[in-house]
């Protein structure tokens, strides 16, 4: 690009690249060639005299990114609307570089089921019409296969009758290609001990240093393994840069001082990488590239092609390795199916498609996710690594002295007397190897006659128990995890705010987020048992850490079991008082229901006896001669009484009416009486209803006392 834009000294370039930082590093290596040159990204301020800058043309390089030249969640971005107003600005582009043009494929395109990362990449061919066909594009990468590159062409209208295409073999016969399986986890960095030798970081006169780069799937993958390394080296060479680490969390300052420090000084041995930052990565003097193949991310062949080509030394002289360390899963995944749809289909498959096919976005699982190339790699154990690489590029090189590690494909090679693989020639120590035969774990190769057996990190002991007693459980339960990591990172962050070299280091390196989860497991048992080593142990730390934090540490943990116990005990209480109060109501409420009901059946008795009694009186069985005198009785009483009743009418004056009239009155009729049966049976129902009603009035009066205690 530089060389291009030197010979047009009048013309404008726009470069279209991925990420900040390597925005950052283009404008200074641009700079130091004498281009006026600016990166434009959301970071760009809204000052005017700037854009009028931009737009007269005063910048003969624009690096942008591609989410400045579309519309964005409904916002045109100020670059977007220049090339929309400013027509003179738009012709005055004479040349459009695309870094990292594969981004167009895996970031701006939907894949597998799953939305496009950034979809501003696959718009970038609208950007081409607009600047019309005065203005020459470039599509730069290592990393175009044949499926990404048709792609590519496809989204940029690239047509063969004017295309130029510019190919160099990233499939270098001094890169030497190694596949291992990790024993265990690779969270277990014992994995990774094999970079580490006694004189690692040990400087010595006429000797060179080894260098060499490891990349991680995670931020905590390259902290923890930074970590235990330094943890290996002499007490005299620890924190004096031996190994570093380079991701997102680090600062700018410290970003920008590891990395030319790396590639020019020889002392530097071990660099750790978050593998994003991969694209960041330059180096062109290293005798070894690692990278962890390792679930929780997606990992294709495009990229391990460009991941191959970047670390390892381009002298030709020497010799580099390209090591790729995977999980024991990755040998297990089924992939005969995708296989036999490859050989049915018409047309060529991605071959970085996924096992299932389409994706759901929330499953990350990267036994569904990694790309069927990758997993056939793995497991066929016959195929030549150097062979399986040129073919997935379309890439024909010389073969070097040492090919790959894959032997059981060079068993008849008698034509390289160098195709025995040593891993020896290119790292200080001895991997990890498990032992079928012995169920072991060996640091060196089964064939090895030195090889020492070792008890790996990962291997899990089981938990005694005491006879007669309940197994204690070896962690703490899982939801209150959460709930203890909170207040450990806040402890982490005021740690880091207080410390005078935080621009240099993240809050990580005082212990990672993987580390807080790990000390967020531990039992509260065993932080009642214990002591501040136990942290030191957990998190596997040095001495000289623990006596830093450790003591902190413990008293966040010790602090967080004592108030959950705290409030344990509280809610205990609470809970007591309130089955306490509802037994009491529970028990007014029986005593009311209980007197209702004496009150109700006594009621119910009463009326009872009352309906016999009249009824044995009015059906009681009287004689034919009984009942004839009875009724003359009857009759001749009325006849008294009526004549009774006439006589005492004559003998009274009748009173004097308001019209002068006399009138007398009529005589009352006589109540009816009766028998003793009837009213005993009155005064039975009687008291029963006196006995409900002051039932009925108890049961109200203990209510609203209760309620007055509540």
């Amino acid at each position: 690009m530089i060389i291009t834009i030197l010979l047009h000294p009048n013309d404008v370039a726009l470069v279209v690249t991925p990420l900040k930082k390597l925005q950052d590093m283009q404008v200074k290596e641009f700079s130091k060639y004498g281009l006026s040159t600016l990166g434009i990204n959301e970071d760009t301020p809204n000052d005017k005299e700037l854009w009028e800058a931009i737009a007269a043309g005063c910048y003969r390089v624009l690096i942008v990114q591609a989410e400045q030249l579309f519309i964005d969640k409904g916002h045109w971005p100020r670059l977007a609307r220049l090339f929309n107003k400013r027509r003179k600005f738009t012709h005055s582009i004479r040349f459009l570089f695309i870094d990292e043009a594969h981004h167009i494929y895996v970031s701006g395109t939907a894949l597998y089921g799953l939305p496009a990362f950034r979809p501003a990449w696959s718009h970038i061919g609208e950007l081409r019409t607009k600047l019309g066909t005065r203005t020459t594009v470039a599509a730069l990468s290592g990393t175009l296969p044949a499926h990404i590159k048709k792609a590519v062409k496809d989204s940029l209208q690239l047509g063969d009758d004017n295309l130029c295409s510019i190919k160099l073999s990233c499939n270098r016969p001094n890169i030497a290609y190694a596949l291992h399986e990790i024993v265990g986890s690779i969270t277990d960095y014992t994995n990774l001990d094999f970079v580490i030798s006694d004189d690692t970081g040990l400087i010595q006169e006429g000797k060179r240093r080894r260098k060499g780069i490891i990349f991680h799937d995670s931020i905590d993958g390259a902290v923890n393994a930074k970590r235990r390394h330094e943890s290996l080296l002499h007490p005299d060479r620890r924190g004096t840069g031996v190994v570093k680490e380079y991701h997102a969390l680090m600062s700018d300052e410290y970003l920008e001082k590891p990395m030319p420090t790396f590639v020019t000084q020889t002392e530097l041995a071990k660099f750790y990488m978050q593998r994003k930052a991969l694209q960041l990565c330059d180096v062109h003097t290293l005798p070894y590239a690692v990278l962890t193949f390792r679930r929780g991310s997606t990992i294709h062949s495009s990229t391990l092609s460009s991941t191959t080509r970047r670390p390892v030394w381009t002298r030709w002289c020497f010799a580099g390795i390209f090591l790729l360390m995977y999980e024991n899963w990755a040998t297990k995944v089924d992939i005969s199916k995708a296989l036999e749809d490859a050989q049915r289909s018409a047309v060529p498959l991605d071959p970085d498609r996924p096992v299932k096919g389409k994706l759901n976005p929330k499953k990350k699982d990267k036994r569904i996710r990694t790309g069927i190339s990758m997993l056939q790699l793995v497991q066929n154990r016959l195929a030549c690594l150097r062979a399986a690489y040129a073919k997935a590029n379309d890439d024909d090189s010389v073969e070097g002295n040492y090919c790959c590690n894959r032997l059981t494909a060079h068993r008849n090679d008698v034509d390289r007397p160098h195709a025995h693989f040593d891993f020896a020639k290119f790292f200080p120590g001895k991997l990890l190897w498990y032992d079928e035969a012995t169920k072991l774990t060996y640091r060196g190769h089964p064939e090895d006659p030195n090889r020492k057996a070792i008890v790996p990190l990962t291997s899990k002991r089981p938990i005694e128990a005491v006879e007669g007693s309940t197994p204690v459980p070896k962690y703490r339960a899982t939801k209150e995890r959460p709930s203890l990591i909170s207040p450990l990172d806040r402890w982490r962050y005021l740690r880091w705010q207080n410390d005078r070299f935080r621009a240099l280091r993240s809050p990580q390196t005082i212990i990672s987020n993987k580390g807080l989860e790990k000390l967020a497991m531990i039992h509260p048992q065993d932080i009642h048992n214990g002591t501040k080593h136990l942290v030191v142990e957990k998190l596997k730390e040095s001495q000289v850490w623990g006596e830093k934090y450790a003591e902190e540490v413990w008293v966040v943990l010790v602090g967080f079991d004592n108030e959950v116990w705290d409030n344990g005990e509280k809610a205990k209480k609470d809970k007591d008082e309130r089955h306490k109060r509802a037994k009491v109501v529970q028990e007014a409420e029986d005593e009311v229901t209980a007197a209702g009901r004496f009150a109700s059946d006594t009621a119910t008795r009463a009326a009872t006896l009352s309906i016999q009694v009249a009824t044995r009186a009015t059906t009681s069985q009287l004689s034919a001669e009984q009942i004839r005198q009875r009724i003359a009785e009857l009759e001749r009483e009325s006849q008294a009484q009526i004549r009774q009743t006439e006589e005492a009418t004559k003998a009274t004056p009748a009173p004097a009416s308001r019209k002068g009239k006399g009138k007398a009155k009529a005589a009352p009729k006589p109540k009816p009486t009766k028998t003793n049966q009837e009213m005993r049976a009155d005064d039975f129902a009687e008291d029963a209803r006196r006995v409900q009603a002051a039932a009925e009035q108890a049961a109200r009066e203990r209510l609203i006392s209760l309620q007055h205690s509540r």
